[in-house]
């Protein structure tokens, strides 16, 4: 598991593929993140997530909690669905 300081800000990332592992652009694509907190805030497409190519999605999240974090990556109404959960742990600054 990857871990950050308070103060940076880190990149997350999710691809979208077919069954076939073919990377496609799926529906509205949305990034989900948890915080330590139980917090779970959502990051739509064209706002706060930037397409980097096709299938693959970008945000850079700048966290304000310490702690265990959680995101996922999913398709509003659209296939296919990238929901593999990934983990990162948050250290306060020195």
């Amino acid at each position: 598991m990857s871990s950050y300081h308070i103060s940076e800000g880190i990149n997350l990332t999710g691809t979208f593929k077919t069954s076939s592992g073919t990377l496609v652009d799926p529906g509205p694509v949305v990034l989900w993140i948890r915080e330590p907190d139980g917090t779970e805030t959502d990051y739509a497409y064209d706002t706060e997530v930037s397409k980097v190519s096709t299938g693959l999605y970008r945000m850079k999240f700048n966290p304000t909690q310490s702690g265990l974090h959680v995101y996922w990556f999913t398709s509003v109404g659209g296939s296919p669905e990238c929901i593999e959960y990934e983990r990162f742990y948050v250290v306060p600054d020195p």
